[in-house]
This record gives C-alpha cells, structure tokens and sequence, in this order.
C-alpha cells in the first residue's frame, strides 16, 4: 500500500485548516483581551458610579417599604424594587470589576434623603410618598440608562440595554400603584 497523492494533498489540507482555525481562535482572543484593556471613558465610569448609587438606593428604600407598608401592593413594589435592583446591581458590581471599576457602595444622596423622610412616615402618607418617589426615581434612572446606551463599550452599553427594559416596567408598575393610592385616598 503505497503513499498515494490524493491522501497527501487531503492531509496538506487538513492541517492547513486546523493552522488557521487555531489562528482564528487565538486572533480572537487576543482582541478580546486588548478589548478588555481599553480603558473606560470617564464618562462611562460616571454612568456605572451614578447606576449603582441609584440602584443601591431603590434596594434600601425598596426595603424600607416592603417592612413598613400595610399596603399589599406597596410592600410587593418594594420587594421586586429590593430583588431585581439587587440583581441588576450586581451585574453592575461584576461588569465593573471586569473593566477595573471601583464602584461606590453607597445610595445616592436623593434616596438617602428619602429613606430618612419615610422613616418618619406612616400609613397612606407613606404608601403615596414612597409610590411617588419611585416614579420619579425611575424616570431618573432610565434618562441615566439611555445615556449609557452611548457608550463606547458594547458592554456597557449591553448592560444599559439590558437594565432599561426593567426600569421601564418598574415605572409602568409604580405608576399604578401610585394610581390606586390616590384613588383610595379621595
């Protein structure tokens, strides 16, 4: 059984093709890696600080109002504001130790504020105050998300698409809760 030409040339080939599939692979990995490296625009770091001081602020208040409230759907708000900003915020805390992000660990000064005032609050007051907070703080947070959708990073800007469709449904949500509060007020 001899060496035949056909089988060469099907061996030359075979490993041709597995040099440049290795090459391909080990290409893209190098340009993840200096992907990776890039560093992120000041801007970039603003919107992560500014997300994850927002969203740490709806988990406390979220909290407060799941604990405080006699209101069933109040105290339902606050539970998915506390679980699904808890989530988004670590998200947020991952993609930022990826790209050498220290991210600040505490609430923005606006839900601090708030959180103080809702201590002090009981019953309906509390129920409409804090409904109405959340409205206006997810208004906030998707004028914040879309300037993210600028980013130069595609993910940064996956995250901040990613994270809008929920703040869009957590104001939808807030919205009517605020709605059949103030009907239940007249």
């Amino acid at each position: 059984m001899g060496h035949t030409p056909g089988k060469e040339i099907i061996m030359k080939m075979g490993t041709g093709f597995a040099v440049l599939i290795l090459s391909t692979v080990l290409a893209g990995a190098g340009q993840r890696e200096r992907e990776e490296e890039q560093p992120v625009s000041s801007r970039d770091v603003e919107f992560m600080e500014a997300a994850a001081r927002a969203g740490a602020g709806e988990v406390n208040v979220g909290h407060l109002a799941s604990q405080k409230s006699q209101n069933k759907d109040v105290k339902a708000l606050g539970e998915m504001m506390m679980s699904e900003h808890g989530s988004a915020n670590d998200r947020l805390k991952n993609l930022a130790n990826r790209k050498g992000v220290n991210l600040p660990g505490n609430a923005d000064a606006d839900s601090t504020e708030l959180q103080n005032k809702l201590e002090k609050l009981e019953g309906a007051e509390f129920d409409l105050t804090y409904a109405t907070a959340t409205v206006e703080h997810h208004r906030r947070a998707i004028d914040l998300y879309n300037r993210g959708l600028q980013s130069q990073d595609n993910d940064i800007k996956e995250f901040a698409l990613s994270t809008l469709s929920t703040l869009q449904q957590h104001l939808q949500h807030a919205e009517r809760v605020k709605k059949s509060l103030s009907v239940d007020a007249k």
